[in-house]
């Protein structure tokens, strides 16, 4: 078979699920490969038997299958051979001498025999995708503990010297695309089962990858899962009691890593044993068996008889210091990692590298800035302003002993006062290891919070008596928690491992150590009910944001009066004394009508845990006050604040939309592709998308809008609304956009801004004021907002329809239609690729606002199949656009929200595009248009008449202004209406009905500013009001 022909076959092997592979090619000749694998074929003829799928799943098997009878321990695919059988298999492969060829005399399958149906299993993985790692350089590491972290350190090794790895272990399967892209596959095993690990290789192998660095766990060892891989590296890392549910003890688990050495290092491959202070010396026996194989072996860890190990190692919260003296000479660089087993996952790295021969220099600069793995000894993020409050807290997976002991023993070595312990032990598994770890969690910290880990099945209750009985320690209640003194030693059962994870760094001070052990970069819990999302970090990080008054100092610039007690936990900051929840944090607004300082009292009866003020009150309250001079100001800063935080934390996109009209439903579009890439699952945080609610855009509104933002937030979109001069730019200040985008420039808001120009001015704001590495929105068809951008240095990206300009924006759309009159369909191009996009939205305006959603998410780095797929999922928003049933048959507009002279434009276009029956236009005063307005709404009327529309009835303090342009422009003066209240004007709707004017395909639009309270007309219509 020629190399093509095996490329092409390793292309038509698809698997889908661990297990199984589907061939896409129609039948394949399993003939070929038998010869390959030296199988015997007991009955049967292969032409007779096509192949179209293999799979070691019986109940995945169908007509076309061959059945791989792997055996086993605990489930032996050999007693369910009669399954396969049934489900019309074409081929089995099984194991010498387990089975009769008499069972299948009368069955037309082919019948194939192996020594070792996993070991052939594991090869012939490797023969169906063109054995991939071939072209590749293999790095393998195994061990009870730090195989993840030497694989991340390794990686950021390799790519510092110009290599292209690809990492397969326990946290996920991951590379880099040709074009720098992040592919990352979930982890279903440390190591993947044969034809999910070679798929995965074969896809790296055709995208480039050089290296690739494996996680090599027991269990992958003695199932040969690996099949025949040859490492070109090979590291162990230590052994402690770990799986023996699985190997039964020690002496067998120790065989079963050894064999990465024995069998799987190739025979030019070096070897990397690392040392530790564990009692059992099994480094020196690993050591010895690659000796006694004739390996290469370099060693590293304490003690200077090794080839690598410390000479000196400087520790703190933060960073190590490490110097290294190696064969190379003596290696210094400074980790973010932090404790003595990282050092020893630093040495392990080095050897692996160094034996591969990339240079000291190139090692110790990846070192320097390598993060090491989510889940070891993590440290959760804080701002440096508030380290002095927050307790310093870790994640780690160590959920044994002795992994337990080790990340306890070392940061019990750093500058601290008391060392808290989350921690529980899994379900169905080891339970002889639940009283050891009790016992190392009670000697080494200070509190011990004992909770969940993934029961799995088991009684969480007898869990945690297991784990109890080691600790040597007192049992405390949960009241002990707050009011214990720094001496005192405990432990307390919390089985919530929210509540567990809240309560110990709530009580926690500024210079105390925070553990949480067990589940590491685990994103779920396993209970009797299932699976469910569960994140250590994410909930750590969350109770890490969570605000204390000396935060709230710090954001205002304020001077807090009362306790400034750093271990009192805030709620949320609200403004209104109405819906104040116990330890909110009220923040006393002065407003035209209220002014917050008069509701103090009210909210600190409700429970109020700090109030921010101008003026303090006469009698001192039971709460801190932060005294500040303007509170509206402060809430701002409070926001700002917020932000910043996020920023550093855990990075979301903040978007930020302003313009005259359209915001709010370019808003909603984007919010809806992000809910696309983002989207609510059971496996996933919820609510990650971020957005002003309702009107909450200006100096008020948006600080409240971004306030909720928390780690858990991929992206905030935010409404930038304005009246005045100014009001953009300080909001620009609080938000920090990532991405901003000014969508268009029109008569709007001219009272406060006197002219167009004003506006445009007032706009320009948001791109002025955005930081030099946002990404600019620009609407290409709005020459103010192109003039607006063109002063900015910034990265842009241009939407707009191609047909409008000179030049291709980088985000545009062809091929628009009318779908049935309510819906919009178009082709949307983003650079070089193009999507159909279906709109549940009337009226061709929203084309624009479309392209504008599309332009943002793909600043924000959305593939373009999200972008489709949210704005086609897209509903307009209550009074926005918003088409429902009216009186007899028809269909009303409703568009109450707001209005200015385009918006009325465009909704008077969408009236006429869904004509057919009779079209009536129900109009409202536009508001706040300043000297001009008149002249405005004469406008409007003249925009009704050209367009044909059959009815036209006005409301408002120029209701005359838009009738007379309405009628100066030839519309018959009969069919005008101006009316002096709602109730007249929704009587003469029903006269129309009556009439029979209004009927089935009649469209009835109603519209005006938010002050007009138009809504109350179509409820009216529709017998609500």
């Amino acid at each position: 078979m020629s190399q093509k022909q095996q490329n092409r076959i390793a292309e038509s092997w698809v698997c889908s699920v661990p297990g199984t592979v589907e061939y896409s090619l129609g039948d394949f000749d399993f003939s070929i490969v038998a010869g390959k694998l030296g199988l015997s074929l007991l009955s049967g003829t292969p032409s007779n038997c096509p192949i179209t799928q293999i799979t070691i799943d019986s109940r995945k098997v169908k007509s076309g299958s061959l059945f791989i009878a792997l055996s086993g321990s605990v489930n032996d695919g050999h007693d369910f051979i009669d399954q396969a059988v049934a489900s019309n298999c074409s081929a089995l492969l099984i194991e010498k001498g387990r089975v009769s060829c008499e069972r299948f005399e009368n069955h037309a399958i082919c019948v194939y025999e192996t020594t070792n149906s996993r070991e052939c299993y594991g090869r012939l993985a490797e023969i169906l995708f063109c054995y991939p790692s071939s072209s590749m350089t293999l790095f393998g590491v195994t061990g009870t503990n730090g195989k993840t972290s030497v694989t991340y350190l390794l990686e950021s090794i390799l790519r510092e010297s110009g290599k292209r790895p690809g990492v397969l272990g326990t946290v996920d399967y991951r590379y880099y695309d040709p074009s720098g892209v992040l592919i990352r596959i979930p982890s279903s095993f440390t190591t993947p089962e044969p034809l999910l690990l070679q798929q995965t290789l074969r896809k790296m192998a055709d995208d480039g990858v050089d290296s690739v660095v494996m996680e090599i766990s027991s269990h992958g060892l003695e199932q040969n899962r690996i099949g025949a891989l040859k490492f070109d590296v090979a590291a162990y890392t230590n052994l402690s009691r770990d799986h023996l549910d699985y190997h039964c003890d020690m002496e067998n688990y120790f065989t079963a890593k050894s064999l990465l050495f024995t069998d799987h290092l190739r025979d030019k491959g070096k070897a990397v044993i690392t040392y530790s202070d564990q009692k059992e010396n099994w480094s020196a026996r690993m050591e010895s068996l690659c000796l006694e194989k004739g390996f290469s072996v370099l060693s590293c860890g304490d003690g200077k008889g090794r080839d690598i190990f410390p000479l000196a190692v400087n520790s703190d919260i933060r960073k190590t210091e490490v110097t290294l003296q190696t064969p190379n000479g003596i290696c210094s660089f400074v980790s973010p990692l932090v404790g003595n087993f990282n050092v020893s996952n630093l040495q392990t790295a080095y050897a692996m590298a160094m034996v591969a021969g990339i240079s000291p220099v190139t090692i110790a600069a990846a070192l320097n800035k390598a993060k090491g793995a989510p889940g070891r000894l993590q440290q959760i993020a804080v701002i440096p302003d508030e380290r002095s409050f927050r307790p310093a807290v870790f994640v780690d997976y160590a959920h044994t002993p002795d992994a337990l002991e080790q990340v306890l023993k070392t940061v019990k070595g750093l500058p601290h006062s008391n060392l808290y312990c989350v921690f529980g032990c899994g379900g169905d598994r080891d339970s002889g290891k639940r009283p050891l770890m009790g016992t190392v969690a009670g000697s080494y910290a200070d509190v011990v919070i004992v909770t969940d880990d993934n029961p799995r099945s088991e009684d969480s209750e007898v869990i945690i008596g297991d784990i109890v009985r080691g600790i040597a320690i007192q049992q405390q209640s949960y009241p002990w928690l707050v009011q214990r003194k720094s001496d005192d030693r405990g432990f307390v059962i919390i089985p919530d491992r929210h509540r567990a994870i809240q309560v110990a760094i709530s009580a926690a001070a500024g210079d105390d150590i925070v553990v949480i052990a067990g589940k590491g970069h685990e994103d779920y819990q396993l209970t009797r009910l299932g699976r469910k999302f569960f994140d250590d970090s994410l909930e750590a990080a969350q109770v890490l944001s969570d605000w204390k008054v000396e935060s709230l100092v710090k954001a205002t610039g304020g001077e807090c009066v009362g306790d400034l007690d750093s271990r009192k936990k805030l709620g949320f900051i609200r403004t209104d004394s109405r819906t104040i929840q116990p330890a909110d944090i009220f923040v006393a607004l002065k407003g035209e009508r209220f002014d917050g300082h008069d509701y103090v009292g009210q909210v600190v009866t409700a429970g109020a845990g700090c109030c921010i003020m101008e003026r303090l009150p006469e009698s001192s309250l039971s709460v801190p006050v932060v005294q500040v001079k303007d509170t509206t100001r402060a809430l701002g800063d409070l926001a700002r604040y917020r932000r910043a935080c996020m920023k550093e934390l855990s990075a979301p996109d903040v978007i930020a939309i302003t313009g005259s009209s359209g915001k709010t439903t370019v808003k909603e579009m984007s919010a809806a592709i992000f809910k696309e890439k983002w989207p609510e699952r059971a496996d996933a945080p919820s609510a990650r998308v971020l957005k002003t609610e309702g009107n909450f855009n200006n100096l008020i509104g948006l600080p409240l809008s971004l306030l909720p933002l928390s780690p858990k937030h991929k992206v905030v979109i935010l409404e930038m609304g304005m009246n005045a001069p100014g009001e953009i730019a300080r909001l620009t200040e609080i938000a920090d956009p990532d991405i901003a985008c000014v969508l268009n420039v029109h008569g709007a808001h001219l009272q406060g801004l006197g002219d167009i120009e004003g506006v445009a001015r007032a706009k320009a704001e948001l791109f002025q004021g955005s930081g030099k590495g946002t990404i600019l929105v620009v609407n290409g068809d709005d020459p103010r907002v192109v003039k607006a951008a063109e002063s900015c240095s910034q990265e842009k990206i241009v939407f707009g329809m191609v047909d409008n300009g000179p030049g291709v924006p980088d985000v545009y759309a062809t091929d628009c239609r009318t779908g049935d009159r309510e819906n919009l369909s178009f082709v949307l191009h983003v650079h070089d690729q193009e999507i159909l996009v279906t709109l549940q939205v009337a009226g061709a305006h929203n084309i624009s606002n479309a392209l504008a959603a599309a332009a943002i998410a793909t600043a924000a780095g959305v593939d373009i199949q999200y972008i489709g797929d949210g704005l086609s999922a897209f509903k307009p928003t209550e009074r926005r656009m918003q088409i429902v049933d009216g009186p007899s048959g028809s269909r009303i507009i409703n568009d109450t929200y707001n209005a200015n002279p385009e918006s009325m434009k465009a909704g008077i276009a969408t009236l006429q595009e869904l004509g057919g029956g009779t079209r009536i236009a129900v109009l409202g005063d536009m508001l706040e248009l300043g000297p001009n307005s008149a002249a405005l709404h004469r406008g409007i009327g003249e925009v009704v008449a050209t367009a044909g529309i059959d009815f036209l009835a006005v409301l408002g303090a120029f209701a005359e202004s838009t009738a007379n342009g309405a009628i100066e422009n030839g519309m018959n003066r009969k069919r005008v209406h101006v009316f002096e209240n709602k109730e007249g004007c929704i009587s003469w709707l029903h006269g129309l009905c009556n009439s029979g004017a209004i009927n089935p395909g009649s469209y009835i639009l109603v519209k005006g500013s938010r002050g007009m309270r138009l809504e109350e007309i179509v409820e009216g219509l529709n017998g609500e009001h």
